[in-house]
């Protein structure tokens, strides 16, 4: 059964709850989440170097970005987010360089490191805080591009980092970044997202549905719903938020008014990717 894209109106609401989109309004910072962006944040305002951020697929590590970006944007801070799939030195290297607004005058990735570290060095004399996002760095797989990152996070005047970094990527990145001593030794934090608690679900699904317009004072799901749901779910949020849309998009659930553990197994014939 695929979702309806309309379902949110036979349920009083104002907006899909549920959408795979990133919105900020719908993101309900969980423990993990917010216990990462707050060691992102202390990290960077202390330009105390690099951070990695793993997780399971759907666990929220977009979502952590998105608003790190946001916030970090707001402090006048430029942000940079590149993802390392399919990157070689001389692409990476160029995409850093026309990101930060400078001429790729090169191909020579010994050339357009130098032009990178210079670029750095002098936004940091200037007060220019930067921000480098590496989104699915657990797919690297040229050394010499883990080389270059491993160069950038180098760059120091004094005790501050140059540059800020986040490596972001699935639960294998913890094991990867270890088989790399001097970037790991350069971490100052390593931050996992575990899945969600039973609790913890059920006040992302409260926060969603109040954000799109549910005004009742009790969440449409008998418990032994909500129990089924967490099990389904594996406590990843988008896997929860995958299968209330879909469970929602029934118009016998619809009529019914109510979630139950019967239209949570409707909604999942298989397992849900966690």
């Amino acid at each position: 059964m695929s979702a309806d894209s309309n379902y949110w109106l036979a349920w009083g609401l104002a907006e899909d709850p549920f959408s795979e989109r990133i919105d900020s309004r719908f993101t309900a910072l969980v423990p993990g989440v917010d216990s990462a962006l707050t060691l992102i944040y202390f990290t960077l305002k202390r330009n105390r170097g690099a951070v990695l951020l793993s997780g399971p697929l759907g666990a929220g590590k977009t979502a952590a970005l998105a608003q790190l970006e946001e916030g970090m944007a707001r402090e006048s801070t430029q942000v940079v987010r590149i993802s390392l799939v399919d990157q070689t030195p001389q692409t990476l290297l160029k995409a850093l360089v026309r990101k930060l607004g400078c001429a790729v005058i090169a191909d020579d990735a010994k050339l357009l490191s130098q032009i990178l570290h210079l670029e750095f060095m002098d936004r940091f004399d200037a007060g220019r805080r930067t921000l480098l996002i590496f989104d699915d760095a657990d797919h690297v797989k040229d050394r010499d591009v883990v080389e270059i990152i491993n160069k950038i996070t180098n760059a120091r005047i004094g005790t501050s980092y140059v540059v800020s970094m986040v490596l972001a990527g699935g639960p294998a990145l913890t094991r990867q970044i270890a088989e790399h001593p001097e970037l790991l030794g350069r971490l100052a934090f390593q931050v996992q997202l575990p899945p969600v608690s039973a609790e913890d679900m059920i006040a992302l699904i409260q926060h969603r549905l109040t954000t799109a317009g549910w005004s009742k004072s009790t969440l449409p799901f008998t418990g032994e719903g909500l129990e089924h749901l967490f099990r389904a779910s594996h406590g990843i949020p988008a896997n929860i938020c995958h299968i209330v849309r879909h469970a929602m998009s029934d118009p016998a659930c619809q009529r019914a008014g109510l979630i139950d553990a019967f239209f949570i197994h409707q909604s999942h014939p298989g397992e849900p990717a966690a």
